[in-house]
This record gives C-alpha cells, structure tokens and sequence, in this order.
C-alpha cells in the first residue's frame, strides 16, 4: 500500500451516464443494481426518478508520482435505455431532468466539504450541451458555484485513446483512406484535425452541418495541405449516400450519434472503429470481412491503481462492467478520473471545441495512470492487436508516420 492510499481527504468524481442497449453486460450490471434498491427502469426522463450509485471506487495512483491524488470515483446512472433518453434529447425534454439529477447529488458533495469533479458520459453530453448548459445553469444561479466544483465532458480522453489504438493497430502512411462519421462533432472534430499527423492520403468527412463541415475540411487543408479532404453531408439516422465506396475508404471512425452504420455503408475489407455509446454498428447485422471493433474506452493496466476494483459485486471486486473487457471504463470516464487525481480544481471543459493540445494532456495522464486502449474486441470476441496489425497490412498500407513517433512523443511530453 502506498503512503497516498491513506490520503484521508479523498474529493469525488461524480460521473453521471444512463443504460446503453438491452442485453449489453453493462446493462445486466445495472439491472442488477436496481433490482437491489427496488428502483424501477423509466421509459423518459419526465417520469419520476432519481440517478442511483452504479460503482464505488478508489482511484490510487502509482506511488512514485506523489504529486497525483487519490480520489474516489461515483459513477452515477439514470435508470433508462440510450433510445429512450435519446428520444428526450431530440424532444428538447432532456435538460431539465438531468440538470435536476445531477445538481442534488453536486451539491451535497459541495455542502460536505468537497471539491467535486463532475464527468458528463453518453447521451447526458448531448442533454447539456456537453456541459455548456450546466455550467450556464450555475452562472445565473450565482457564478461562485463554478468554483467550488470542476467539469468535463471527457472527450478529449475518447479521442486521445483511439488515436493511440490506431497507433496500435498501425494505420499509418498513404494507404490509409480514413473516412469520419460525425466529424463536426466533438471528438470528430478534433480527430479529423489530428489524423493529418500520419499523412493519410485521403480524409473523407460526413457531417450533418454543412457550414462546419466546410470550415473544418478548411481548417485541415491549412493544417496540412498535403493531405487529400473530401467532405459530405447527410441528414438523417442512417447513411445514405454511397461516399465511402466512391472514395474506396479503408478506414472507418464512427463518432456520431443516433445514426445506425450498416454493413452496406462501409466497403468490404476495410476496418471500423465504432466510438459511439451506445454503438452505432450492431452485431446482429451481417458484417462479413469487415473488421469492427469498439474504440474510446481505455483499460487500466496496473490493476493496483484500482486495488478495488470497480466497487463490489456482491461476492468480491468487480473487473469487467461491460465497457470492452477487465479493467476496462469508457474514455470520458477515465479523462474525469486523470483530471481530478491531477487536481485540476475550478476548470470547465465544456463545449464541442476541444483544442487539441487537451487530447495530448490526456494521453500523457492516461500513461501516468498506465491506462492504454481497451483490447480489441469485435462484437465481444477478443482479438489480439497482432491479429489486428495483420488485417490492416492485408488493406496495402504503405509505411508513414504514426502517433508513436519521436517527434510527437516530444510535444507530449512537453505538456504538463
């Protein structure tokens, strides 16, 4: 045990989410927890409920980085499937219930003494505005709220955690034609700005905003303007223009959200990374030589650093909460967990706007928490990255730059 696990002041995370699909392992988890309490599933926000206290854990970070601080983690859910909450979303009926959940469990951590750190996870990004309406919420309050508690949305943590599994999985070079689903989102926007790092010679953007559309394909071409940017737009809940068979892409992200990617959207013999929660690729679906695998999620690889795991299950710690395997949590969850061991007190990340100098904070504190990307995993079936690195050879890539390189883990390691 090290000296920090005594730490006897320990702030909390107060992570807040909502079920994803039926049958999920997550979702089992949390139907679980509510049979205990006696609590019921809701079918909207608008019905009676409160947010329950999913998991119960310490976070004790490696002894020999004293500066970094324990901290206990309450992962918080609203008991509803993601298709019911994304139905409040898109209703505009989201706001009020989730600002109202989550602000009575705020601020009585705030009226015990605390300095929170509270994390936004899945679709209650979306009900805030990712974060932006809370935190406006507490400006008309009063503004000396925002300084008693700190925010994020997390997705810079998403982000950087695939970046580092494309690393993993060695796409890199002018082989890759990366085509991103959702890139004038968040993590989509960020990420389009940072694949230009591996030169990939083609970077196929769809979007449902067209006007950010344009101005980001801009942004990259100043970026980078070696690189080949292709965008298009699309506007309902499914793909339906032919764009990535046009552009023969060979690389998939999906970050968007409320859409369905069916194997008919994507060319065969190409691989997929599906960062959605809930996830956009389903495995009822027919994917035949197409790879797909889960990405956003990150898995501690010092065990010790949660000696606990991630709460008790009843009959000992739990490992595997339905994230992608043991030790696995989903990337905005861990981003809320580096920021709160590194003591980043009175800060907000709120916004669709992530610089990209945050996604580097993130991998660097991730690797100070040895957190790399979840195993790959497609459809529950655990693959191996050699596995993985061998598909993507038999896609042609030729050998470029890549996220691990010198001179990119130089300006990491500049960033404290």
């Amino acid at each position: 045990m090290s000296i920090a696990y005594t730490q006897t002041r320990r702030d909390p995370v107060l992570f807040f989410a909502h079920a994803l699909l039926p049958g999920e392992l997550s979702t089992e988890h949390i139907d679980k927890k509510l049979q205990k309490l006696g609590k019921p599933w809701i079918g909207s926000l608008e019905d009676s409920h409160e947010p329950i206290l999913w998991l119960s854990f310490p976070v004790v970070p490696p002894a020999h980085l004293p500066d970094l601080n324990v901290v206990n983690v309450e992962f918080y859910i609203f008991p509803l499937l993601a298709e019911h909450f994304f139905e409040d979303v898109k209703r505009r009926k989201s706001f009020g219930p989730v600002q109202q959940g989550i602000s009575c469990i705020l601020e009585d951590a705030i009226t015990k003494g605390f300095h929170p750190y509270l994390g936004f996870g899945a679709l209650t990004k979306n009900a805030t505005g990712h974060g932006e309406k809370f935190s406006q919420h507490y400006m008309q309050e009063g503004p000396g709220m925002l300084n008693k508690y700190s925010s994020t949305h997390g997705d810079a943590g998403t982000a950087a955690l695939l970046l580092e599994a494309l690393d993993y999985a060695g796409i890199n070079g002018s082989g890759a034609k990366i085509a991103v689903l959702g890139a004038t989102g968040a993590i989509g926007s960020v990420l389009s700005q940072m694949l230009t790092d591996i030169s990939p010679s083609k970077l196929v953007l769809i979007a449902r905003n067209k006007g950010r559309l344009d101005h980001l394909s801009q942004k990259i071409k100043l970026r980078s303007g070696v690189v080949d940017v292709v965008v298009n737009t699309e506007n309902g809940h499914e793909i339906s223009s032919d764009i990535c068979h046009k552009e023969e892409v060979n690389v998939v992200i999906v970050a968007t959200t409320g859409v369905r990617v069916y194997p008919r959207d994507i060319p065969k013999n190409s691989i997929v990374f599906d960062i959605t929660t809930p996830s956009a690729c389903r495995p009822e679906d027919d994917w035949g030589d197409t790879l797909v695998l889960r990405a956003g999620c990150g898995e501690f690889d010092n065990p010790t650093i949660i000696p606990e795991g991630f709460g008790p299950n009843g009959g000992g710690a739990e490992w595997d909460i339905g994230a992608g395997g043991e030790n696995v949590m989903w990337g905005c969850a861990l981003e809320t967990i580096c920021r709160a061991v590194s003591g980043s007190t009175s800060s907000h990340v709120c916004g669709k706007d992530i610089p990209v100098s945050e996604v580097w904070w993130c991998i660097r504190k991730f690797r100070d928490l040895s957190i790399k990307p979840q195993s790959p995993v497609q459809f529950g079936v655990p693959m191996s990255w050699g596995k993985v690195r061998n598909y993507v050879q038999s896609l042609g890539f030729e050998e470029g730059s890549s996220f691990g390189n010198s001179s990119l883990l130089a300006s990491i390691d500049g960033i404290v």
